[in-house]
């Protein structure tokens, strides 16, 4: 276990103890808000940045990820991670855009729900979630090019697109890079859901901000002018690009007509 692990295990241990004493009191709320998605998309800098806005917060934990790890525990457990009662009360878990099951189960606990939704450059986003599970220790060492077979990704989103289970959900880089299927399954369940791309952040932040804020229902002038950078790759990854197989370039291009067309 690397130092990585080991704290990550300590952090949640703690949460799990002070959500359970929080449960047995009946303290907390259900979250109006998910920040779903994507990984390594700028997810943590997007919910510090609304926590920072007097009328929203993400409670104990901003990856809470009870439809993911949680879900066995009392909703009264879930609940818990939000115990002080704002206008925006955001569940920020980014494995949730992912996983259908989670999607589904909330529409079932939460009455119409925003959904939020950040992405990046399909490319950089892949490469970055591999670097940054190989950092904290969840990956094996092989290769990236091991990791990102085309035809294997390729397979497992079919299988997705038709409601079935793909092979393996550990880690499936590309897969969760190609955004078309994603989205499509997310605004089939949900009603409100607000697209952002992080490139577009950097470019045009008054924009995105005011986007958010009338999203939201919140006063634009509570947040910051820019979006803070949290949570940092160790380098660049996106020029990369050219060294990257056709099939790869040719799998993401397909599944990204919607969202990336002009930077693929």
């Amino acid at each position: 276990m690397n130092i990585h692990t080991a704290l990550e295990s300590a952090k949640s241990r703690c949460y799990e103890q002070i959500a359970s004493t929080l449960a047995l009191v009946g303290i907390g709320n259900l979250p109006n808000t998910f920040l779903v998605g994507a990984i390594r998309s700028g997810t943590t800098s997007l919910a510090s940045y609304l926590a920072d806005h007097p009328n929203a917060t993400y409670g104990l934990k901003k990856e809470p990820g009870y439809f993911t790890r949680y879900d066995r525990r009392p909703i009264t457990f879930y609940k818990a991670n939000f115990p002080r009662f704002v206008d925006t009360i955001v569940d920020a878990t980014p494995d949730y855009l992912f996983q259908s099951e989670c999607l589904q189960r909330i529409t079932e606990i939460v009455d119409a729900p925003r959904i939020l939704v950040m992405l990046r450059d399909p490319v950089a986003r892949a490469l970055s979630h591999f670097e940054h599970a190989r950092k904290h220790g969840w990956a094996d060492n092989r290769s990236w090019q091991t990791c990102m077979d085309p035809q294997i990704a390729g397979q497992n989103i079919l299988r997705m697109k038709r409601g079935e289970q793909p092979d393996s959900r550990h880690l499936m880089y590309l897969e969760q890079s190609c955004y078309d299927f994603q989205i499509a399954r997310v605004k089939s369940l949900f009603s409100q859901v607000h697209l952002m791309r992080i490139e577009d952040w950097l470019s045009t932040p008054q924009t995105e901000r005011i986007r958010l804020a009338d999203f939201l229902g919140l006063d634009p002038e509570g947040l910051s002018p820019h979006l803070p950078h949290l949570n940092r790759g160790n380098r660049q990854v996106r020029p990369l690009l050219p060294r990257l197989p056709d099939d790869v370039i040719s799998l993401i291009r397909k599944e990204n007509t919607l969202y990336y067309s002009d930077t693929l």
